[in-house]
């Protein structure tokens, strides 16, 4: 979808028609294509030993394959060490005031472009090794924190409930009717009157009171037994539960998550 707004925010406000093809001045229309491709190349589209092939994201020829050190930068699908990445671990931690433990400009002044990659000095290992703890630190008290994910289940339920007034299925496949879901929906959803999202109102306002759905509890599975243990369901908390209670499927939400380091082979 980002490349899909690109191009639709580009030929909206007319930008075709303002800029020359052989302009330097600015972006042109044949700059729109290699903004795509730096945008959307994912870690599918390498192998194991870090050489590119495109499979995934259908672009065996890149526009600036002659230079592939530059789809390092926004999105290194290589190895993961990239602007994006530090920009919202920097972001969310100042944001949550939670410190990271490396140093972007360091990464940044010891770094090269060596036989056309993105290479960091020996020295700066440990730096990087801190980088992906960061992340994984981030995951465990941030974006799975207790109060975050019932505020993320709570706005799913609510969007679910309102899809038969809004179809979202409807919108999120063009541009021009996705850039309509920004951060109003929630408002457009509690300020409402229609009735049919009475159920969808209701979740929101549960939201605005911190009225939030409650943590019951988590269970950390050793690594040894990653291999052989099954994703746990809503189901199987219910059928444990004690004999004559009410819970119901519908009141369980049940979260399998696993916080790793990012990439499973590392090529720096």
């Amino acid at each position: 979808m980002s490349c899909q707004m690109l191009e639709h925010l580009w030929e909206e406000n007319g930008l075709e028609e303002k800029t020359d093809t052989d302009s330097r001045d600015g972006i042109v229309g044949t700059d729109i294509t290699a903004i795509q491709e730096l945008i959307s190349i994912d870690k599918k589209d390498y192998d194991d030993a870090g050489r590119y092939h495109g499979l995934h994201s259908k672009r065996p020829q890149l526009k600036l394959g002659g230079k592939m050190f530059l789809y390092e930068i926004v999105a290194n699908g290589r190895n993961s060490v990239d602007i994006d990445k530090i920009d919202y671990l920097m972001r969310d931690g100042r944001a949550c005031d939670v410190q990271h433990n490396f140093d972007p400009s360091r990464l940044l002044q010891l770094s090269k472009v060596i036989n056309d990659r993105i290479c960091f000095k020996m020295s700066e290992v440990y730096n990087l090794y801190n980088l992906f703890n960061t992340r994984a630190n981030h995951h465990q008290v941030i974006y799975t924190h207790a109060k975050a994910k019932a505020v993320e289940f709570m706005v799913t339920d609510a969007l679910v409930a309102a899809d038969r007034h809004f179809k979202f299925n409807e919108l999120i496949w063009e541009a021009s009717t996705f850039k309509t879901l920004d951060d109003t929906l929630l408002k457009r959803i509690e300020w409402s009157i229609d009735a049919d999202l009475a159920d969808a109102r209701a979740i929101v306002r549960r939201l605005r009171n911190r009225d939030l759905y409650k943590f019951a509890g988590e269970v950390s599975v050793p690594e040894h037994m990653h291999a052989s243990w099954s994703r746990v369901s809503a189901q199987d908390i219910v059928d444990r539960a004690p004999r004559g209670s009410a819970l119901h499927v519908k009141d369980v939400i049940v979260d399998n998550k696993e916080i790793n380091y990012s990439m499973k082979v590392f090529v720096f």
